[in-house]
């Protein structure tokens, strides 16, 4: 579910920076929608910037699944929250 957290932030900031509306189709997935919705909020509420997002995402280095619970998607949206609040 969480690993399409990043194509969902991607489309954000594609939208964004071409100052167009965005439709992300979850396809009746309740915990990917409330986590997209969770982390549209989030950005907005933090004012951040197309840039402030990208460069954030050029930081994230994920740990490796062996060292961790948490998958990849669950990583990136702990980043985000850990830069944005």
């Amino acid at each position: 579910v969480l690993a399409f957290v990043l194509p969902a932030v991607i489309q954000m900031m594609a939208a964004a920076q071409a100052e167009r509306d965005l439709v992300y189709m979850t396809f009746g997935d309740e915990e990917l929608s409330d986590r997209i919705r969770g982390i549209f909020s989030l950005l907005e509420e933090s004012r951040a910037t197309v840039g402030d997002v990208f460069h954030t995402i050029c930081e994230f280095r994920p740990t490796s699944l062996r060292q961790t619970e948490y998958s990849y998607g669950e990583q990136l949206v702990f980043f985000l929250q850990s830069r944005f609040q």
